[in-house]
């Protein structure tokens, strides 16, 4: 068998926190809603006998029953940030889509932003239709879970929300930049993250002067996957060379000596 680099050791303890991580959230927001459906059914008049754990936060019942639809609209949106971290985990986890640990952060912190999101949406919901109907309620629980598990498409929503109320002047183009590629070594073949802002479409990608013909490009333009080609004429060692964007409007940006490509052991 194989011997794996300390990077792939890393990569592999990375992933399986992360997935540990979000078990445990899973048992918390399981508990908590437990315990929340508990509560709501419980008459405060006979709470001291036949609901035992209503008799802990007795002060709070009336704060829990007043913000009863922000409560639960954070307990969907951060299940939906839970929810995409696992689909994350369990699609990177292969050679054709290698785990990034550039993602842990965002792992890390999608049961909060997803917390969040379901409070904004539900906040907003109110301002826009101040109604108490229960089927609506019930819908924006389905929302509040969708914009859990999709951070970019919330931050559409704010944006497009915002942009009725308040004038923004439209702006230049956002400058190019790279925050990091990972893995930082590979092969013919490996898949290159490559993270940063400002990646404008058919933007030209490249490993020193080898042009990256395979890759795609999130909506958002902040992340690239790109198929690591050949590059002939490397010593059997390695050879480290500069990951280059240049966008088709002229910006560009690089990071110097980022990433080090290994011939395939075959030589081919």
């Amino acid at each position: 068998m194989e011997k794996r680099s300390w990077w792939d050791e890393i990569t592999l303890t990375r992933r399986r926190m992360v997935f540990f991580y979000d078990l445990l959230w899973l048992g918390i927001l399981g508990l908590l809603g437990f315990y929340l459906l508990h509560v709501y059914n419980c008459d405060p008049k006979q709470a001291s006998s036949d609901c035992w754990l209503f008799a802990a936060v007795e002060a709070c019942w009336p704060l829990l029953q007043q913000y009863k639809l922000f409560i639960n609209c954070m307990w969907m949106g951060a299940l939906g940030g839970v929810t995409i971290s696992l689909k994350g985990i369990y699609d990177h986890g292969n050679p054709n889509a290698p785990w990034a640990n550039a993602y842990n952060l965002w792992h890390i912190g999608r049961p909060f932003s997803g917390g969040v999101a379901g409070v904004i949406v539900a906040l907003l919901f109110l301002l826009v239709f101040p109604t108490d109907s229960k089927v609506w309620h019930l819908v924006l629980y389905g929302v509040a879970f969708i914009f859990g598990t999709q951070d970019a498409a919330f931050f559409d929503f704010l944006s497009e929300f915002a942009s009725r109320f308040v004038k923004t002047s439209k702006s230049g183009p956002v400058g190019v930049r790279i925050n990091s590629v990972t893995p930082p070594k590979g092969t013919a073949g490996d898949t290159l993250t490559i993270q940063g802002q400002g990646f404008e479409a058919e933007a030209t990608v490249k490993l020193g002067a080898t042009q990256l013909h395979k890759y795609t490009m999130t909506a958002d333009g902040t992340t690239i996957s790109a198929s690591v080609p050949q590059i002939p004429g490397v010593p059997a060692a390695g050879q480290t060379f500069d990951v280059i964007v240049m966008n088709k409007s002229g910006s560009s940006a690089a990071l110097v000596e980022k990433f080090t490509y290994v011939p395939p052991a075959d030589g081919h």
